[in-house]
């Protein structure tokens, strides 16, 4: 069984700040070339394939392939490949919404498959810095059968430059950005903030491990896009860092705790919904969180 939520504080390193530099700036023209695709082809939100063993082109392809056999490695497990892709989001109020990673055009179909292991890997924390969100238990099988969903925990994990997580490939998650203010005045250090003559960016790159199901849309990273893109280095960034999981601060959401509620809609047509009791926190000095709720108190999915 994959790992319900692992994070890996300082997992990516770089040799250089150029080398950090060229490789947030490629995920900023991956991102613009999906964008494009999104607008010119029904393939709308095209993600990238990257089937293991296949010699990385270019580096960023390089860091794919080094998550996708680090996690193959130390979880003992044999795997297909990886559909990856980026995320640049340069607003503060910028977020991602509730939803399940999946082979969606398998789902149209009636078949719901999902990667077995999600992850995010953190290259840059500018703009908007909502954190990623995984509820526990929140399957979409249960939720397409009509049956509601009880959050009892539900982790957090503010975008810190250099930060790894993973999850179950079968949770549901999100980066909402009403969810910044559990972490208080935590402070995200923006990657060469005064070296830059751009405003910093929220930049991931995000990748998902599928193990016995190859996702049919995703499709290998475009040779004309590849060429343009920085190099593979002799030097592998990412085995530079720790390998050790951290475990997050858990804190204890009860019917005595001082909390809000906090509603979400998402799906088709909005039609489902997240619940989830926020407390009230002071000065929180930490980049991931684990929210668990007791004495009756829990979130909702339905």
């Amino acid at each position: 069984m994959p790992p319900i939520f692992e994070s890996f504080p300082e997992r990516l390193r770089f040799p250089s700040e150029r080398s950090r530099f060229d490789l947030v700036d490629d995920c900023r023209r991956v991102f613009s070339a999906r964008s494009v695709a999104k607008e010119d082809s029904e393939s709308a939100g095209q993600t990238f394939w990257l089937s293991a063993g296949t010699e990385p082109r270019c580096g960023l392809e390089q860091l794919v392939a080094e998550i996708t056999s680090w996690h193959q490695r130390r979880l003992g497990l044999e795997v297909l490949g990886s559909e990856w892709w980026t995320l640049w989001l340069d607003g503060e109020d910028d977020d991602v919404g509730w939803h399940w990673d999946a082979d969606y055009e398998a789902r149209e179909r009636g078949d719901v498959q999902h990667p077995l292991l999600g992850t995010v890997t953190y290259l840059e924390a500018g703009g908007s810095v909502a954190p990623t969100a995984v509820l526990e238990d929140c399957f979409e099988t249960e939720l397409l059968a009509g049956k509601g969903a009880m959050v009892a925990r539900a982790h957090l994990s503010l975008p810190v430059p250099g930060k790894h997580i993973c999850f179950d490939g079968r949770l549901l998650h999100a980066a909402p950005a009403q969810l910044r203010e559990i972490f208080g005045s935590a402070e995200v250090q923006c990657l060469g903030k005064s070296q830059r003559r751009r405003k910093p960016s929220r930049t991931t790159l995000l990748v998902n491990i599928w193990q016995r199901h190859r996702p049919k849309d995703p499709r290998p990273l475009a040779r004309a896009v590849a060429t343009k893109l920085a190099p593979v280095v002799n030097t592998s960034s990412f085995s530079l860092g720790s390998g050790d999981p951290v475990e997050p601060l858990e804190l204890r959401v009860g019917r005595g705790t001082r909390a809000r509620e906090i509603s979400w809609q998402f799906g088709e047509d909005d039609l489902m919904s997240v619940l989830l009791p926020i407390p009230e926190t002071a000065d929180i000095k930490a980049d991931s969180i684990a929210l668990r709720f007791i004495d009756g108190r829990c979130g909702c999915v339905g």
